[in-house]
């Protein structure tokens, strides 16, 4: 039983390690991707991207803020549940945002409109992509103006983090 234990924790340490190396990878890159500003398609790309990371960091966040706060809970009678990051997969970066929304510190507190910027300005960005309202020029100035904000947010998100 406790070799069997100790194989399920390897492997899942395994498992951890080579998602935190992709997810590690993929935040370079991106930032790399950024620092390419000859073409107005990277601007775009850039922006896009760094919205996922910043949806991905607040699913990380929900789950440790949930495992933080049970391992405070001294209450035997009163439990609060654990969201996985299984069922935060599906969650879109609108609906991540509201759930984050929902734990209160001063930290989060200072997120919270630049959130609702990032997710206004991404919603508008992509609906209107490929639309006929506005043209190129709006669109890189816009993929501009959103990666600034991504930029701040996924800085003060990386500090939350340290702060769990």
């Amino acid at each position: 039983m406790k070799n069997k234990m100790n194989k399920e924790m390897k492997n899942l340490t395994k498992s951890m390690g080579n998602w935190l190396f992709k997810i590690d990878f993929l935040k370079e890159e991106i930032d790399k991707l950024g620092k390419l500003e000859n073409w107005p398609i990277i601007s775009i790309s850039t922006f896009l991207l760094k919205c996922q990371v910043i949806e991905f960091e607040l699913k990380h966040l929900i789950y440790a803020f949930d495992f933080h706060l049970d391992l405070k809970n001294s209450s035997d009678s009163i439990k609060r549940h654990i969201r996985t990051p299984n069922e935060l997969n599906d969650l879109t970066l609108g609906q991540s945002i509201r759930i984050f929304s929902e734990f209160e510190a001063i930290a989060i507190d200072k997120l919270k409109n630049q959130l609702k910027s990032i997710v206004t300005l991404r919603n508008d960005f992509t609906h209107h992509l490929f639309s006929q309202k506005g043209n190129i020029k709006e669109l890189i100035e816009d993929a501009k103006r959103g990666i600034v904000i991504a930029n701040s947010i996924l800085s003060k998100l990386k500090e939350l983090d340290t702060i769990v």
